[in-house]
C-alpha cells in the first residue's frame, strides 16, 4: 500500500468513527429525553421533582441539537477541504465544538438529575 492509499484509508476510517460517534450522541441524548418524558407523567404532581426532570429534558434536548449540527458543519468542512486543502476551517471548529457540547449537555443533565433528585428526595 503506497502513501496515498494509506492516507485515503486513514481518512475513511476517521470519517467512519466520526459518523458512529454522532449516532451515539443522538442515541444517548434523544433516548434520555424520551425516557425522561415518559417518567415525567408519573411524577407530575411532585412539582420540585418535575422541575428537575424538565431541566434534564432541556439539557438533553440541547445536546440533541448540538449532535444534529455536527453533520451539516462536517459536510461544509469537507467541501472546503476538497476545494482548498485547508484542514483547519471554521466548520472544523464548529463540528468539533458541537460534539463536545453535546457530551457536556448529557453529563450536565445527568448531574442535574442525580443531584437535584437527591436534594428533592432528602427534603420529603
Amino acid at each position: 500500500m503506497d502513501e496515498r492509499e494509506l492516507k485515503l484509508e486513514t481518512d475513511k476510517s476517521r470519517a467512519d468513527v466520526l459518523t458512529e460517534s454522532v449516532k451515539a450522541l443522538l442515541l444517548v441524548n434523544g433516548g434520555g429525553a424520551v425516557a425522561l418524558l415518559a417518567f415525567l407523567q408519573s411524577i407530575w404532581s411532585n412539582t420540585a421533582l418535575a422541575r428537575v426532570t424538565l431541566g434534564g429534558i432541556a439539557l438533553m434536548g440541547a445536546g440533541l441539537v448540538f449532535a444534529l449540527l455536527v453533520q451539516p458543519f462536517r459536510f461544509s468542512h469537507s467541501k472546503i477541504v476538497q476545494r482548498t486543502g485547508d484542514r483547519k476551517t471554521v466548520f472544523w471548529f464548529l463540528y468539533s465544538a458541537c460534539e463536545y457540547l453535546s457530551v457536556l449537555a448529557f453529563v450536565a443533565a445527568l448531574a442535574l438529575l442525580v443531584c437535584g433528585g437527591l436534594r428533592v428526595l432528602a427534603v420529603q
